[in-house]
């Protein structure tokens, strides 16, 4: 009876100013698009750097011991991949190349631009992306590549079709993909492994012979046997092979990526304190409103009090209606939110998702600062004396 009461009296005492109401809901909504960007920012930055390890189709990857980021490379030797074929369970190792300073200029153009170039054996499948799967085998001729079409503008005339040089190397676009920049890199190339051998061919000094770029592997690509356990797999790998590499199941790489981000780049913290001021902001407005609804209901609530009602009733309708604030809020900042990660994502290149569980943060954050925010406010109601006020 009394959770009924307190109810009705928490949505009655909240909208009774309905223009008070609204402007506190488009404050505290503001609050949560604020937070809803950051967060946005935040993992943007950390999905964006790994776009890549979820094109891999892959069970287990190798990768040297030593590399802790997309960029920059940090290979290892291919005879590693080889090796690996004598571990039971294993089916398949193809290599994928990155080079992340290769210089591309487009035909009639003398701007040099440095742009990541990924390479692999087309007669292999080594991309789970239906797109890229299909596309792979037009780069079975030399000199040829598939550009990303989600690069930024200031590659202005790479597209499909377009023809230019590549290390001073000729190179024929022949169609497009989808994967996106990300912090460090505009825009990628992929080629075949044998057009990224002609175009990184590089000596070893005056009159020493030439490096092959393929004897140096960034990722190996691992494909287990139906019925093997990628961790038993993986273990028998690291027991057999030389521990200058390290073999990852694609989810923990790309966890490793993200904690290089976390303790070595600024962007965590930048984007934290984001958060934090967004959330001060809208406890801060939910605050000014439900006290001053406080200030205005003082004789009622205390006449609650007088009549009988513990403490524990308003601390209950604080709460209440710190928790009706925030879904008025939410129910207003999450839509705009959406379409401002889509809006974002196009401006940026950035890839911008909303999943549940980031959801649920921002609704639980939400929440807590109006229930904080109403419990602070009505501190007043439950020190003030029936008798006083009367």
């Amino acid at each position: 009876m009394r959770a009924a009461t307190s109810l009705t009296l928490a949505w009655r005492s909240l909208t009774h100013d309905r223009r008070r109401f609204f402007a506190a809901v488009v404050g505290i909504a503001f609050a949560v698009l604020l937070m809803i960007v950051e967060l946005g920012f935040l993992f943007a930055i950390y999905d964006s750097s790994t776009l890549w390890i979820d094109a891999f189709d892959a069970d287990l990857i190798m990768v040297s011991r030593h590399k802790d980021d997309m960029n920059p490379p940090n290979p290892f030797p291919r005879e590693r991949l080889a090796q690996s074929l004598a571990v039971p369970g294993v089916v398949s190792a193809h290599p994928i190349y990155f080079e992340r300073i290769g210089q591309w200029s487009s035909r009639g153009k003398s701007q040099r631009n440095l742009i990541r170039v990924v390479a692999f054996d087309p007669a292999h499948q080594v991309f789970k992306d239906p797109e890229l799967a299909t596309k792979g085998r037009l780069l079975t001729r030399l000199d040829t590549a598939l550009v990303d079409r989600k690069l930024r503008d200031s590659y202005g005339g790479l597209y499909a079709g377009v023809e230019g040089e590549l290390q001073d190397r000729r190179l024929r676009v022949v169609d497009d993909f989808a994967v996106g920049p990300d912090l460090q890199l505009n825009a990628t190339l992929v080629t075949s492994h044998e057009t990224f051998r002609r175009c990184f061919r590089r000596q070893d000094g005056p009159g020493a012979r030439r490096l092959d770029p393929l004897d140096r592997v960034e990722f190996g690509l691992i494909k287990l046997a139906p019925g093997h356990s990628p961790r038993a797999v993986a273990q028998a790998l690291s027991d057999r092979l030389i521990d200058d590499v390290v073999i990852l199941r694609p989810t923990a790489l790309k966890s490793e990526i993200h904690g290089f981000w976390t303790r070595n780049q600024p962007v965590g913290g930048v984007f934290g304190i984001g958060l934090a001021v967004g959330f001060l902001i809208g406890m801060i407005v939910c605050y000014q409103v439900l006290f001053t609804d406080v200030v205005d209901h003082l004789p009622q609530f205390s006449t609650l009090k007088a009549m009988g009602y513990p403490g524990s009733f308003l601390i209950r309708l604080a709460w209440q209606q710190g928790a009706m604030m925030a879904a008025c809020a939410l129910a207003l900042g999450i839509p705009i939110g959406v379409f401002a990660f889509l809006a974002l994502e196009d401006i940026t290149g950035l890839v911008f998702r909303m999943t549940w569980l980031r959801m649920a943060g921002v609704i639980v954050a939400t929440v807590l600062m109006c229930g904080l925010a109403g419990r602070l406010a009505i501190r007043k109601a439950l020190i003030a004396d029936p008798a006083e006020v009367f």
